[in-house]
């Protein structure tokens, strides 16, 4: 099941976080810190000193990583 992000558990909204979109945010799922990344994930965001990257989306973007959010 493809779903958006806005209704992923792995998605955080962050005010743009890194992006210059207020409506965008982060995929957690993607995420690395100090060159570490989730287990089992398909996509990885990159940063040359393997520091600290994030991979960031609109709310409707779509992904094969998607894992509907636990309702509050």
């Amino acid at each position: 099941m493809i779903g958006h992000c806005q209704d992923c558990q792995w998605w955080h909204h962050n005010a743009g976080g890194w992006s210059h979109h207020k409506e965008w945010g982060t995929c957690l799922k993607a995420e690395t810190d100090d060159g570490k990344t989730a287990e089992n994930t398909l996509a990885e965001a990159q940063d040359v000193g393997s520091y600290h990257a994030q991979l960031c989306t609109a709310p409707d973007f779509g992904c094969v990583l998607w894992e509907r959010k636990e309702p509050p």
